[in-house]
């Protein structure tokens, strides 16, 4: 939200919902997201969509963004480990 992201938006992804009134640029990074997530692969448009939005240098670093998000919570969820005591849970608005 600091970066202008809604709170709706923001409540939707929490809620694992597809958000509502995304911008271009918000439905292309959701899109993308996406099926990298569930599908372990980007489908030719929506690659096409979000390299002419964000270029091929972005691409790269969210995916590995992804990689390294997917990896983190592999090892949480493993481990079974939790918000330290006293910090608030990611995403609690």
């Amino acid at each position: 939200m600091k970066a202008g992201l809604s709170k709706e938006i923001v409540e939707s992804l929490r809620k694992d919902e597809i958000p509502e009134n995304m911008n271009e640029e918000e439905s292309a990074l959701y899109n993308f997201c996406q099926q990298i997530h569930k599908n372990h692969f980007v489908s030719d448009d929506v690659y096409a969509i979000a390299l002419d939005r964000f270029g091929e240098k972005a691409l790269v670093e969210l995916t590995s963004l992804i990689g390294y998000y997917t990896i983190v919570s592999m090892t949480l969820n493993v481990f079974d480990l939790d918000v330290p005591e006293g910090e608030t849970p990611p995403l609690v608005i």
